[in-house]
């Protein structure tokens, strides 16, 4: 019984340490789907800080975008030489927000912000995996139907709802064929 015990503070502390659920090429759908969800709730109040930084700010120039951390470091390096201190300074914060959230290349539009996550290839087709705030849900924007990729139409998107106004977007479209 104590050796459970030990097993089970230890499984726990991994847990808090960040020892959490991770995504490969090989990942399912619903594999995705669930990684995906647990990030959103454990950082929610980080998503939120994004969208307000977002908000305030605009978006980031794209020397910019290259700076936040999920880049190339040689890359990184470069620009830091080109950039002074003030204006790195200023997106830092949102730079880690990213770093913590899992997201990258953010899109922002009418309110709207889509902040990619994770893509991978299966069964001929790219599919991509954004989170999506949106303040107001429109008509044009479907939900993903309960048999997920299983009769999916040629390319297309849906989202799978988190709360009211976040979303997880899937995106999909077919791998051209090569020829031998």
């Amino acid at each position: 019984m104590f050796a459970l015990k030990k097993i089970m503070v230890l499984l726990g502390l991994l847990t808090l340490i960040g020892c959490e659920p991770t995504l490969d090429k090989e990942s399912s759908f619903e594999e995705v789907i669930s990684v995906l969800s647990e990030n959103f709730e454990r950082n929610q109040t980080n998503f939120s800080k994004i969208v307000n930084f977002y908000k305030e700010n605009g978006s980031l120039s794209l020397e910019e975008e290259l700076l936040c951390p999920y880049q190339e470091t040689d890359t990184k390096e470069r620009l830091l030489e080109n950039i002074d201190n003030k204006e790195y300074l200023k997106i830092k914060p949102i730079c880690d927000l990213h770093a913590v959230t899992k997201t990258y290349n953010t899109i922002i539009w009418d309110n709207k912000v889509i902040l990619s996550s994770y893509q991978n290839r299966t069964d001929g087709y790219i599919n991509v995996f954004s989170y999506y705030y949106t303040p107001q849900v429109g008509s044009d924007m479907k939900e993903c139907p309960d048999y997920g990729v299983k009769q999916r139409e040629e390319k297309g998107s849906c989202l799978i709802p988190l709360t009211d106004k976040w979303f997880i977007e899937y995106r999909y479209l077919p791998v051209p064929k090569s020829n031998p």
